[in-house]
């Protein structure tokens, strides 16, 4: 049988506070590869730190909590240090849920979700969901789930844009609901982007297949469409219709990688997009120009000004700013 690779536990550490590199994240994904006891070990640890942050457990459960918890996942062979041991027994306050505590004070177990939130001009956030799936979350967006993901269904809530990397699972479908849009898939890539205040929404499958189905105005699911690699299904909220076209995906050249890219976009859906990525207002007060379409490829280190400049060649609009505030008329 092959070694175990051992990791750092500061590496854990840091992505439980946010602060994981890109490099490192690349040595945590490969650590949770080698085994089911990594993983076990990772998410127990991760769950624990999560219903810690909610923080309503009483404080006199944690002495007996630890003990159990170290019982419960610390295997043998596994050697913890201190420093590491120190910043879990911080976070046990909250294992009382996990081992049923809870439930000595109310009939019914609570369901407690997990929120992932990221601000708008912030940076994108990546994370690992308790099934393995990687979802890459980008600024302004937020990502909900149960203390229950993955037991029987495997179902997330987004508002904003995501980019998921679904671990194949056929027993238990990964579930999307947005605004607008309810998504499936068994394993697979795909990007979307539903945010609550925009009228539009769009789902671009890069890899495996998916299912969706848009709401209505009166909050009802459509017909499925389903979707092969490289198409994308725009929802038009106020037009009340989907569209689905073929799109050319460059994986080097998205939000991910700090790059916006617009295809024909009315400017109203641009400057949203501006909004949320440099954490400024706009407004649009002139409406004659609000549906007037634009395509330009950019990257989040240009400045929004110079971006919106470079949109407006053909001078068809005059920009103000004032207070962190722009003017578009």
């Amino acid at each position: 049988m092959e070694k175990e690779n051992d990791i750092d536990d500061s590496i854990i550490v840091r992505y439980l506070e946010g602060t994981i590199g890109a490099e490192e994240m690349a040595q945590l994904e490969q650590w949770l590869s080698e085994s089911e006891s990594h993983k076990k070990l990772f998410f127990e640890l991760k769950h624990i730190d999560e219903l810690h942050q909610a923080d309503e457990l009483p404080v006199n459960f944690v002495s007996e909590s630890w003990r159990r918890l170290e019982s419960k996942i610390l295997m043998p062979r596994r050697t913890m240090r201190l420093n590491f041991l120190k910043y879990a027994a911080v976070a046990v306050v909250a294992i009382a849920v996990t081992l049923g505590v809870q439930r000595l004070f109310q009939k019914e177990p609570v369901i407690q979700s997990t929120i992932i939130n990221t601000e708008e001009g912030a940076k994108i956030s990546s994370m690992l969901l308790p099934d393995g799936t990687k979802v890459t979350l980008n600024k302004a967006s937020q990502l909900r789930y149960d203390t229950q993901f993955g037991k029987d269904t495997r179902t997330v809530y987004l508002n904003g844009e995501a980019l998921f990397e679904v671990t194949k699972n056929k027993e238990k479908p990964f579930v999307v609901y947005t605004h607008k849009q309810r998504i499936e898939v068994l394993g697979t890539v795909f990007n979307v982007q539903d945010y609550a205040d925009e009228d539009y929404a769009t789902t671009i499958l890069i890899k495996g297949s998916v299912k969706m189905q848009s709401m209505n105005a009166n909050g009802q699911y459509g017909k499925f469409i389903f979707l092969k690699p490289n198409q994308q299904v725009l929802v038009d909220f106020l037009n009340k219709q989907s569209i689905v076209s073929t799109v050319d995906i460059d994986s080097t050249k998205s939000w991910v990688n700090k790059f916006l890219y617009f295809d024909d976009d009315p400017l109203y859906h641009i400057l949203q997009r501006l909004e949320k990525t440099y954490g400024v207002k706009i407004e649009l007060t002139n409406p004659a120009i609000r549906d007037t379409r634009y395509s330009g490829s950019f990257t989040t280190d240009q400045s929004i000004k110079d971006i919106l400049d470079i949109i407006n060649y053909d001078k068809q609009f005059a920009m103000t700013m004032k207070n962190n505030k722009i003017f578009i008329n």
